[in-house]
């Protein structure tokens, strides 16, 4: 089974850096840059792992528990 690693982050630029990083490690890596996104991603995929930005954790617009459950 293949884990799937999940970054949330506003910011473009810092995922597209993470992305290049952790893949070229050997994980498969998928990236949001909101909410319904995340969402999206994790009804569709099973995620061993999320990266979330620090400051998301905080926004009352990110479910944190709703993300959570699907791990």
């Amino acid at each position: 089974m293949e884990h799937h690693i999940l970054v949330i982050d506003d910011d473009t630029q810092e995922l597209r850096r993470l992305r290049e990083l952790l893949t070229r490690g050997g994980y498969n890596i998928m990236t949001a840059t909101d909410r319904e996104t995340a969402r999206k991603i994790l009804e569709k995929v099973s995620v061993g792992f999320i990266l979330m930005k620090n400051d998301l954790s905080g926004d009352p617009s990110f479910d944190n528990d709703a993300i959570k459950g699907h791990l």
